[in-house]
């Protein structure tokens, strides 16, 4: 990051040999001339965030386009002139890239989003009545039965057994015995 840093001249046309470049920033400077097309070496480049507000000339290098890694450009308010490229990572970016130059064809704006439009119903309306009754007819047939299986295990009467204390004996009750439930 060399940007805002009132450095001026031209940018070098041996920083494409530097091919681990990741991200360039060089805006709010003087720089002057055109970009180098050695820049196009830089394959890991994926922010050539700004090179915007200073006053380089001439074309846009088409060397440019094939850094498919690049994510971020702008290039706007210099004085870049000739066409706007946009092939390869160009079609990603938006006018606002490439704003306040003296360029030709500026990328189009991105289209809006596509809204899904409702669905025409096809048919008359009783195919969907006829449908939705079988799929309600299905339904209770499933159901039925089961409340009617749920009802019935509510009202059966349960047994409900319990272990007869041990210190009761025979002697003692001799409707109870040991072990035996009640």
């Amino acid at each position: 990051e060399l940007y805002s840093n009132n450095i001026s001249g031209i940018i070098p046309e041996d920083l494409g040999n530097l091919t681990n470049l990741v991200s360039l920033d060089l805006y709010l400077n003087t720089l002057t001339g055109h970009i180098p097309s050695t820049l196009g070496k830089l394959q890991k480049l994926r922010f050539l965030r700004r090179l915007n507000n200073n006053t380089l000339t001439g074309q846009i290098p088409m060397p440019l386009t094939t850094i498919m890694s690049l994510q971020v450009l702008d290039l706007s308010n210099n004085k870049l002139e000739g066409d706007t490229p946009v092939n390869g990572s160009f079609s990603l970016f938006t006018p606002n890239s490439f704003a306040n130059n003296r360029l030709n064809n500026p990328p189009p704006a991105p289209l809006p989003p596509i809204t899904p439009t409702a669905p025409i119903p096809s048919g008359n309306s009783a195919t969907g009545a006829i449908a939705g009754g079988v799929a309600a007819g299905i339904a209770l047939l499933f159901a039925a039965p089961a409340i009617v299986f749920a009802w019935w295990l509510k009202k059966k009467p349960h047994d409900h057994f319990f272990d007869v204390p041990v210190f009761f004996t025979a002697e003692e009750d001799p409707e109870v015995h040991l072990g035996q439930l009640k």
